[in-house]
C-alpha cells in the first residue's frame, strides 16, 4: 500500500460581521463545517483513511501565496480551516481500475490524492452552502504535500447574505441546517456520490447548487427549476401547482398578492426580451429610475426563490424524506 498525506488550507470568509441584523453564529457554522468535512471525505472516497479537520493558523508561506493568487483579499476578515487527509493506494489494483494504466508511486502521492482532496473540497463547500447559507464563502486556497503546493483549493462566492436576511422577504424562514446531518440525508448523498440527480428530490437539490455555484441573473431559473422539479408534476398549469403545494408543503404567505405568480411574470419578463437587460460590462453610473425598480424587482424575486428552494430542501432533510408526492393531500417516504 502506497500512503499518502495531504494538507488543504481553506480560507473562510466572514462578511456577516459588516451586517448588523446577521446573526452571529458564524464560529457556530464555521465549526459545523469542519466537524462535518471528515464524514463526508471518508464516505465519498475509499482511498481515504483519516481526515482532521481544525481551525488553524497557516504559515506565511501558506499567507503569502493567499495573497498571491486573491486579488484585494481582506484578509482580517478570514479564518483559515486547515484539513489533514491522510490517503492509502494499492498501487496495482488503481491501474487495473484505470484501464491497465501505467501510473507510478509518485503520480499518485503528488498528483492523483491532491486532485481528489481538491475535488471534495469543493463539494463540502457547496454542501456548506445549502447548511449554511448566506453564512460565509471561500477563497483560493492550497493544497500541500511535502510543504510543495500541489494544487489550488476552489474560490466560490456561494450564497450572498442579503438572499436570507432580508427586512422585505420573510417569507419561508430560512435557518441554518446540521451539515453532518446534511451529508447523512440519502438524495444528497446519492446526488454528491453519482453526479447526476435520478429523483424530484435530488433535482431540486441539482438545481440548488447550480445556483450556488453561478450567481448573477442565472440563479433565477436554477432556483425556479428546482421548484418545479419538486412541487411540478407533467405540463398542467405550473404556476398553480407550485402556488397551490408551496402553501401546502411551506405554509402560507403574508403577502396578499400572488408571490409565485410574480416570480413566473419576472422570468417570463426575462427569458422572452421584454426585460430592460443591462449591458455586459457596463460601467456607467448613469441613474434610471425606471430600470432601477425594473432590476430591484428582479433581485427580490430571485431572493424569493432562492429562500424557497433552501427552505423546501431543509424540510426534506429534517424529515429524512426520500419522496414526496402531491395530490393535495401530501404523501412521503421515509427512509427505513
Amino acid at each position: 500500500m502506497i500512503s499518502s498525506t495531504c494538507i488543504a488550507w481553506i480560507p473562510v470568509f466572514n462578511f456577516m460581521r459588516l451586517l448588523k441584523e446577521a446573526p452571529n453564529d458564524f464560529d457556530i457554522c464555521l465549526e459545523g463545517f469542519a466537524d462535518a468535512i471528515g464524514d463526508l471525505l471518508l464516505t465519498s472516497s475509499s482511498n481515504i483513511v483519516n481526515v482532521k479537520a481544525e481551525i488553524s493558523e497557516p504559515s506565511k508561506l501558506v499567507v503569502y501565496d493567499f495573497y498571491r493568487t486573491n486579488e484585494n483579499s481582506g484578509h482580517p476578515y478570514v479564518t483559515w480551516l486547515k484539513v489533514t487527509c491522510s490517503f492509502e493506494y494499492d498501487l496495482e489494483s488503481y491501474n487495473l481500475r484505470c484501464g491497465n494504466s501505467k501510473f507510478t508511486e509518485a503520480e499518485l502521492l503528488y498528483t492523483f490524492a491532491p486532485l481528489e482532496l481538491k475535488s471534495l473540497i469543493l463539494d463540502a463547500q457547496i454542501i456548506s452552502q445549502i447548511a449554511y447559507p448566506g453564512r460565509f464563502s471561500f477563497a483560493k486556497g492550497s493544497i500541500w504535500v511535502l510543504e510543495e503546493k500541489r494544487y489550488p483549493t476552489d474560490a466560490l462566492s456561494g450564497l450572498t447574505t442579503d438572499t436570507i436576511f432580508s427586512d422585505e422577504i420573510t417569507w419561508p424562514e430560512v435557518e441554518v441546517f446540521p451539515m453532518r446531518d446534511l451529508v447523512s440525508w440519502k438524495p444528497l448523498l446519492n446526488l454528491f456520490l453519482k453526479g447526476i440527480p435520478e429523483t424530484p428530490i435530488e433535482r431540486s437539490i441539482s438545481s440548488l447548487t447550480h445556483a450556488i455555484g453561478s450567481g448573477g441573473d442565472e440563479l433565477i431559473f436554477f432556483a425556479m427549476q428546482g421548484l418545479e422539479a419538486f412541487y411540478c408534476r407533467g405540463h398542467g398549469d405550473l404556476r398553480k401547482q407550485l402556488s397551490d403545494k408551496t402553501k401546502l408543503f411551506l405554509g402560507p404567505w403574508e403577502d396578499k398578492n400572488n408571490v409565485v405568480g410574480r416570480l413566473y411574470d419576472m422570468r417570463s419578463k426575462f427569458v422572452h426580451g421584454s426585460f430592460n437587460l443591462e449591458r455586459w460590462g457596463n460601467n456607467l453610473d448613469i441613474f434610471n429610475e425606471k430600470g432601477f425598480k425594473e432590476r430591484y424587482s428582479f433581485y427580490k424575486s430571485q431572493l424569493l426563490a432562492v429562500r424557497m428552494l433552501i427552505s423546501t430542501i431543509h424540510k426534506c432533510a429534517k424529515k429524512d424524506l426520500t419522496s414526496v408526492e402531491f395530490d393535495y393531500v401530501m404523501r412521503t417516504d421515509a427512509r427505513d
